[in-house]
């Protein structure tokens, strides 16, 4: 048994390989190595290389998870995690996926004898979580033209650059949105309430996007400062859930979602998971006293987030016909689900507790995604909140590192984007955008990037580079860049310029001590 690695899991956030893997790779001191070393750790089922669901369909491989992880084969992850690996997920959960875990099934799948890989299997690619392996990278420079002069003042950005790169953006990533649709109006259900402990005043609204009954419609819920003389700053949340424990809430809608957490799920996989970030509960009291309110609404309200449920959403509603004939720049989820935000903007508009020039919008992971296309395509919104947005979010897509459409294949889901996107999967040197460019086009206004230095599929080191490259733009409109360099990562406090980021020690999503940064972070940009 070798006594020490040769990859850099100090930087991956990684304690150690499976003993398993170990004994089959050796240590690579050559890329020649390192090639047979995978080779080798392919020929055998393994926690880092093999595809989840291989595992799953092969019973004995399956009986090996189960009985270190219980439950885990009909619980919440597997319909989304059937093409990845368990390294590849392990910072939804880390708490659950330890190493010692993941040591103990490799041991034990290595006295196993592979099936023959599933036909849908055949051509995944398991990706790079070694910092050495990450091959070079060369990003399209945001402040050149397209016909190659550069960008040197604020006026050619926003006459010339800024609509390039949006354009491409519409017409490569997310897809082209419709505007306010005609008919749209509001429902106040709820005209102010006093709600948690008299801290706040509650308002309820069915935003209608047409006159038609059966059209998709939006439950809106927000909480003013009790306390207020005028209007507020706000907080808006494209949310998994309601933003706080508030019995006199009408409840959202169940999400409308591929992964749902099964009735056979004990408490302490809830708690595991909780502990692991992605479920802290978010202590609004906190941002009430602060002077700020909270609204949220659900991010299926208008569009599933499901492959198929094309014709159940907003967008089947308004563009008609199939999801198989949608035009190649046609808007996939996360651009109806931003659209949204936008339609809650409107509703704002309208509110006079509401100050609309002060809205910052919010999301974790898919619709972290989703609150980044929503802040650079509608300038309203004065600030963006991302939580582990990954990759289509704020890490750079052509860094070959996590779960990465670098390896992406023909069989992966394309409902997110538009349809024009599935064109560069394992090929994003040929996509003419990038995550830094993304961020480039909410400039000047603030952005704070979230990540978790477990969550190693949405790469954290990839969004910290993405906001130094992004900087420059910052700059030339007046704001601040990040204000660090390459060598900076990782960052040992939160940074709060204008482009912020943070990493926190844990998986992906929030813990409880990301509030308080979010929060930070909002009092410096957004209150007088």
């Amino acid at each position: 048994m070798l006594q020490k690695m040769c990859v850099r899991v100090r930087n991956l956030g990684l304690a150690a390989l499976g003993a398993s893997l170990l004994a089959l790779s050796g240590c690579a001191s050559t890329s020649a190595d390192q090639a047979q070393a995978q080779a080798a750790a392919q020929a055998r089922y393994s926690t880092w290389a093999t595809p989840i669901g291989v595992l799953i369909e092969d019973p004995a491989a399956r009986a090996v998870i189960d009985s270190h992880m219980p439950q885990f084969s009909e619980g919440p992850m597997l319909g989304m995690a059937r093409g990845m690996t368990f390294r590849a997920i392990q910072g939804y959960a880390p708490a659950l996926f330890t190493e010692e875990t993941f040591s103990a099934i490799d041991a034990d799948l290595a006295r196993l004898t592979p099936i023959p890989t599933p036909e849908w299997a055949a051509n995944i690619r398991t990706p790079n979580f070694d910092e050495d392996n990450v091959p070079p990278y060369e990003l399209p420079d945001p402040l050149t033209l397209a016909n190659g002069q550069p960008v040197r003042d604020a006026e050619t950005w926003w006459e010339q650059r800024r609509p390039e790169i949006l354009e491409l953006f519409q017409s490569e990533v997310y897809g082209r949105s419709p505007g306010r649709p005609d008919g749209q109006r509001f429902e106040v259900f709820d005209t102010g309430t006093p709600a948690l402990d008299g801290r706040a005043i509650r308002k309820q609204v069915i935003i209608h996007l047409a006159d038609d009954p059966e059209a998709p419609t939006i439950q809106l819920v927000e909480y003013i400062p009790a306390n207020a003389t005028g209007p507020v700053p706000m907080f808006l949340m494209l949310s998994f859930g309601m933003p706080a424990d508030d019995p006199g809430a009408r409840p959202f809608a169940p999400v409308r979602m591929g992964m749902t957490m099964p009735a056979g799920a004990g408490d302490d996989t809830r708690e595991a998971m909780a502990e692991s970030g992605g479920l802290s509960p978010m202590p609004i009291e906190q941002f009430l006293d602060a002077g700020f309110g909270v609204a949220a609404i659900n991010y299926t309200d208008v569009d599933p987030d499901f492959e198929g449920g094309y014709d159940q959403g907003i967008r089947g509603y308004l563009d008609g016909g199939e999801a198989s004939d949608r035009a190649p720049d046609a808007w996939g989820a996360l651009a109806a689900w931003a659209w949204s935000l936008s339609r809650v903007q409107d509703y704002f508009e309208t509110d006079p507790a509401v100050d609309t020039e002060r809205v910052a919008i919010f999301g974790a992971s898919r619709n972290g995604k989703a609150a980044l296309w929503a802040g650079a395509v509608d300038q309203r919104f004065a600030a963006v909140v991302a939580c582990c947005s990954g990759e289509v979010g704020a890490s750079l897509l052509r860094r070959n590192f996590g779960k990465t459409f670098a390896v992406a294949t023909a069989a992966d889901a394309t409902f997110w984007t538009a349809p024009n996107f599935a064109q560069y999967y394992g090929h994003p040197e040929r996509l003419p955008v990038d995550a830094h460019m993304l961020l480039a086009l909410i400039a000047p206004r603030p952005v704070l990037l979230q990540t978790g230095d477990l969550d190693l599929a949405g790469d954290p080191h990839g969004e910290f580079l993405a906001a130094i490259a992004a900087s420059p733009v910052y700059e030339l409109l007046g704001a601040e860049g990040l204000g660090a360099d390459a060598d900076a990562w990782q960052p040992e406090a939160p940074i709060l310029t204008d482009l912020g980021y943070f990493v926190h020690e844990g998986g992906h999503g929030m813990i409880a001590e990301d509030w308080d940064v979010y929060l930070a972070f909002l009092r410096r940009h957004l209150q007088p």
